[in-house]
């Protein structure tokens, strides 16, 4: 009974045309700032035309926003997103139909593509001025970063239509406001975590090891207590840091699952919760081994750049929330009473 009550409100969901139609937008949203990215990282960025006129020095980012620091964000990020949508849930099934303006469309979509092309004009004149780029560092990296927001601004607008989103932010100002002091915390939270990862990447570059050394005969493994162990084989030797050990997706599927048992303790067995939780964390763990071992395959066989920049960053936020909806979709129908 347990599991049909759920079916029957996950249908009342999917029925619901401005909600699905809501999360449809949302997951074209998402796909274009993969893709676009995506896209860049493959035709733009690694090729000798980028390195040699668009390609600036690392001080014009900053630290936070860039390298292994960016994951820590994105990982916030994702936590506060799904969390916010699972927050609202119901009262997404209030919204009203809102009509596709296809020439808002159009014009933002326009906009946001003027924009992406006049940020990497800006990289070019940084780069072909650059004695005079890095005595106004600060300034000069705060606006390229507004040329990124301004960028996600339009796409964004270009997707849900002025209207919509106007709406949207009146209707739940005070929980994005909220849930924005969220991921602030969650990000100090992640810092503050993974200070047991050294262990866990110990764990991960062991199985992985074992992993590759039964079809690579050079596969490698170093382990140094308090330094990132290094792994590989065929001339593509990494370190599993504290970024890559699996430790931000461990805390981020424990902080996802907390939240839902909290905000549906009324409505749920305890007891089988506990049991889907165990279960939960070893899924993440394998996930992630999973994760890891993939990137290592492209690294080897593909591209060890693209491997490192591009996989690394992406492969797993999409890897976790495929695995998280999977685990809870099937999950839920258990332990819902």
């Amino acid at each position: 009974m347990s599991g049909a009550k759920k079916e029957k409100g996950i249908k009342k969901y999917l029925k619901h045309a401005p909600t699905r139609e809501f999360f449809i937008r949302t997951a074209v949203f998402g796909a274009l700032l993969f893709g676009i990215q995506f896209a860049i990282m493959i035709s733009i960025r690694h090729s000798v035309t980028f390195r040699k006129y668009f390609s600036i020095p690392e001080v014009f980012y900053f630290d936070f926003l860039s390298g292994l620091s960016k994951m820590k964000l994105l990982n916030s990020f994702l936590f506060v997103a799904v969390a916010f949508l699972i927050y609202i849930r119901r009262d997404l099934l209030k919204m009203k139909r809102h009509r596709q303006n296809w020439k808002q469309t159009a014009a933002y979509g326009i906009g946001a593509a003027a924009v992406l092309m006049l940020h990497y004009s800006y990289k070019y004149w940084i780069r072909s001025n650059l004695y005079l780029a890095m005595q106004h560092v600060t300034l000069l990296t705060v606006i390229k970063y507004l040329f990124n927001i301004a960028f996600v601004v339009l796409l964004a607008y270009a997707v849900y239509n002025k209207e919509f989103l106007h709406q949207f932010v009146k209707r739940f100002r005070k929980e994005i406001a909220a849930f924005s002091a969220v991921l602030v915390v969650y990000y100090i939270l992640i810092d503050w975590f993974q200070r047991i990862w050294f262990f866990l990447s110990v764990f991960v570059s062991k199985v992985i090891y074992f992993l590759l050394s039964l079809t690579y005969k050079d596969a490698v493994l170093h382990v140094k207590f308090g330094q990132a162990p290094t792994l590989g084989a065929a001339n593509f030797i990494v370190g599993v840091s504290k970024d890559c050990s699996g430790i931000d997706s461990l805390l981020l599927f424990i902080s996802l699952f907390i939240f839902l048992w909290v905000l549906n303790r009324g409505e749920l067995h305890q007891k089988r919760m506990i049991v889907l939780f165990i279960l939960g964390i070893i899924g993440t763990i394998a996930y992630n081994l999973l994760r890891v071992y993939a990137i290592m395959l492209v690294g080897i066989h593909y591209d060890p750049v693209f491997a490192v920049d591009v996989f690394h960053t992406n492969a797993g936020w999409i890897m976790f929330l495929l695995f998280f909806g999977i685990f809870w979709n099937y999950g839920s129908r258990w332990v819902y009473k």
